[in-house]
């Protein structure tokens, strides 16, 4: 049952669709939000070629940095607490110090799901949009989280990618248990050159899904192409608002979330992606 959804706060146009779609979902599940702000001071005060005698120098310039990123931090949760009591929803702040991964997984620690944009800025512009946390974050996946692309139509269905292995079934579990598959059709993809095969794999997954009481069907896919490719062309064909993955399977995910195809996934996509693994 989702509980807390630990809401990544920062100053991307992504960071802002992300806030707009977990108010959503917190309304729908009565959830908590957890909004997460990090100023991230190893960042803003990394040292630099200076010339000799610039130390002095150096500390203003990062003390003026560090003033300036802490007031557009406190104008970012001002703003949250205000768009909370104004969708009544339930919520707490937290402000953070340190390296954004590290710290965000340390206080996923206290919620459910973690939902971020597919990239982040936590140096309000400084040095641009950056993907570099999401990817950590996906990788250490410290609890379930959602990428959110774009705020997606509500059409009900949801993709799964499924290949039989842990990873995919963990995936495809915790989604059921956080509820998120309640009044939902979910299709059970497989990307398979063995239909057989396939099919007895899908079977355990839809088997699980009848369990939790939700409506479900396998669906089998050549390999026409990439596994990434293949998910996203059949998302868009049905019109899906989700596609759920496990991060690291030995065969679906290690195409998935390494090299090029992982960046076409982050990237391409047009619906939220919940990793799990």
């Amino acid at each position: 049952m989702l509980k807390r959804i630990v809401l990544v706060l920062d100053a991307s146009t992504a960071g802002k669709i992300a806030r707009t779609y977990t108010f959503d979902l917190a309304k729908q599940y009565k959830a908590e939000v957890l909004g997460v702000a990090v100023l991230d001071t190893p960042w803003l005060t990394a040292p630099q070629p200076e010339p000799l005698g610039g130390s002095a120098f150096k500390i203003q310039a990062d003390e003026a940095i560090v003033r300036s990123t802490q007031s557009h931090i406190d104008e970012l949760l001002a703003e949250f607490k205000t768009v909370c009591k104004q969708e009544a929803v339930s919520f707490q702040a937290l402000e953070i110090e340190g390296f954004p991964a590290n710290e965000i997984e340390m206080a996923s620690y206290q919620g459910d799901l973690i939902v971020l944009g597919k990239t982040t800025d936590f140096h309000f512009e400084l040095d641009g949009h950056s993907d570099s946390t999401v990817k950590h974050i996906a990788h250490d996946n410290p609890r379930p989280l959602i990428v959110v692309p774009a705020i997606p139509e509500k059409t009900n269905t949801i993709v799964v990618a499924y290949d039989g292995e842990i990873q995919s079934a963990r995936a495809l579990h915790m989604f059921l248990l956080l509820n998120l598959g309640k009044g939902k059709h979910l299709h059970i993809v497989n990307v398979n050159d063995d239909p057989q095969e396939g099919k007895e794999l899908i079977s355990l997954a839809l088997k699980l899904c009848e369990s939790h009481g939700v409506k479900a069907e396998g669906k089998i896919l050549k390999k026409s192409h990439s596994t990434g490719e293949s998910l996203l062309e059949f998302s868009d064909k049905i019109k899906a608002e989700m596609i759920v993955l496990g991060s690291f399977g030995h065969t679906l995910i290690r195409d998935v979330f390494f090299g090029s195809c992982s960046k076409m996934m982050l990237k391409k996509s047009r619906v939220p992606l919940f990793i799990h693994h």
